[in-house]
C-alpha cells in the first residue's frame, strides 16, 4: 500500500494505491481488483482505495487481494 497512515479532517479524501509484486518481479498496480474494507464506517470509508473521512476517531482500512492484505490507520480530527 502507497501509504501506512493518514490523518485526515472530516469531508477531505485521500486515494491510496495497492501494488502486488509478483514472483516473476513484476509489480502491478491492483487497487481497483482488491476488496477494501474499513473497521470503522463512522470514521472512514472506502471505495477502490478512495477513503473518506466521515466522522473524528480512528479506523483502519484493509486491502486483500490473492489470499494476502496490507492496512492504512486513519486518524480523523
Amino acid at each position: 500500500m502507497s501509504d501506512k497512515s493518514a490523518t485526515l479532517s472530516v469531508g477531505k479524501t485521500i486515494t491510496v494505491k495497492l501494488t502486488a509484486n509478483y514472483v516473476t518481479g513484476s509489480p502491478a498496480i491492483i487497487t481497483d481488483q482488491a476488496v477494501w474494507t474499513t473497521n470503522k464506517s463512522s470514521v472512514a470509508t472506502v471505495e477502490n482505495g478512495k477513503i473518506t473521512a466521515v466522522g473524528k476517531g480512528t479506523a483502519t482500512i484493509k486491502a486483500s487481494f490473492g489470499g494476502k492484505s496490507a492496512s492504512i490507520r486513519i486518524v480523523v480530527k
